[in-house]
């Protein structure tokens, strides 16, 4: 006597345990047996089962493929939103070509197929739309005051990348309150998952908002030119950097790029006056990304509104701006379209930094601070 198969419960039938199904019939010895006990899971468990030509018994890889793929198909594992690299761009003094070394590297990132965004942070003094040469349709200020979400106010660029542009010549973004703050900050944020980099051409000098984006970004840049005067602001920076890591205790982390540079010679002997004497007086010397020769090619490319990587991208200037690129994706952990990697060697902390992001490292150190 035959015992009968145990009915399952099939998904919003009304079969109930206990009840049982028609006992299965005798299978001829040989090699159907199998076939036919697999049909009989797949009726009881609600599966489309076809039926085969007489005398051609369903093998046993067969019966497997077919179970496979009548299956439900599973969910896709939801990816872990990966947050953009950044990098904080600075100087000790204005007039260093600061702006017009973000928007080239914003060109040359973006060239790399990294989706490059550059934030106009010199907030009272922006002019990086105007060395683009687009027409803003509204700035960070309407963003700060809740009348524009930031991606409202996003410019596609010349060369490739996305600018937010700043707001020139309004004084009360220059130095904003925790509420107006805030605000920035969290509309700032949804570009972090938006981009694969952000660049913030920081204001010149060693303000708080300056500070504080150079020790949450991921690379900062401080910006110097082979001046007297350029030098001299640009250690004081590292100064101010150097004290305010101990005092969280965390190790100074900067990097400095020399502009306008006569020679490949200039540029290294302004590079180890900076480290020489920030090593003897601040116990670390910054390491030197690269240099950008002087070229009057990016002066013409300044006075046509234009990137120089995009009007003479064969200009000595530009093949430059292309190399720190290269040195910066190697440094941001980032390879061709946006790859990740694992970080610059040594970097013990940067997996703990890149997975807090920006915004939320920029508002620990708010918090540290007061």
């Amino acid at each position: 006597m035959t015992r009968p198969v145990a009915a399952v419960r099939r998904r919003g039938s009304s079969v109930h345990p206990g009840v049982t199904s028609a006992p299965a019939a005798k299978s001829p010895a040989g090699v159907g047996d199998q076939a036919s006990g697999l049909r009989r899971l797949m009726e009881s468990l609600g599966g489309v089962v076809t039926s085969e030509p007489a005398g051609v018994p369903e093998s046993a890889a067969e019966a497997s493929a077919r179970v496979a793929a009548e299956r439900p198909a599973q969910p896709a594992p939801i990816a872990p939103i990966r947050l953009a690299r950044s990098v904080a761009v600075a100087s000790g003094k204005g007039g260093v070509g600061k702006t017009s070394l973000c928007v080239n590297l914003a060109v040359a990132l973006a060239h790399r197929n990294l989706r490059a965004t550059l934030i106009d942070g010199d907030l009272g003094l922006a002019n990086a739309d105007v060395l683009c040469g687009v027409s803003p349709r509204g700035h960070l200020g309407h963003v700060i005051r809740g009348e524009r979400a930031v991606e409202e106010i996003l410019l596609d660029a010349p060369g490739g990348f996305r600018l937010a542009p700043g707001a020139g010549g309004v004084a009360e973004l220059a130095d904003l309150d925790a509420a107006s703050l805030g605000r920035l900050l969290g509309e700032v944020g949804r570009l972090e998952s938006t981009s694969d980099v952000l660049l913030i051409d920081c204001g010149a000098g060693i303000g708080r908002g300056v500070m504080g984006m150079l020790h949450a970004a991921d690379v900062a840049l401080i910006v110097v030119t082979p001046e007297p005067t350029s030098m001299a602001d640009a250690y004081a920076m590292l100064k101010c950097l150097a004290l305010d890591s101990r005092a969280r205790g965390e190790a100074p982390r900067a990097l400095v790029v020399v502009n306008q540079a006569v020679s490949e010679g200039e540029a290294a002997q302004v590079a180890g006056r900076i480290g020489a004497v920030a090593q003897r007086f601040l116990g670390f010397a910054p390491e030197t990304l690269g240099f950008v020769p002087l070229d009057d090619s990016m002066r013409a490319a300044v006075r046509e509104r234009i990137p120089v990587l995009v009007s003479k991208p064969e200009a000595s200037a530009a093949r430059a701006v292309v190399s720190l690129a290269d040195a910066l994706t190697i440094r941001l952990g980032l390879g061709e379209a946006g790859a990740e990697g694992d970080g610059p060697p040594g970097d013990v902390t940067a997996g703990e930094r890149r997975g807090r992001g920006l915004v939320r490292r920029l508002l620990e150190w708010a918090r540290r601070a007061e």
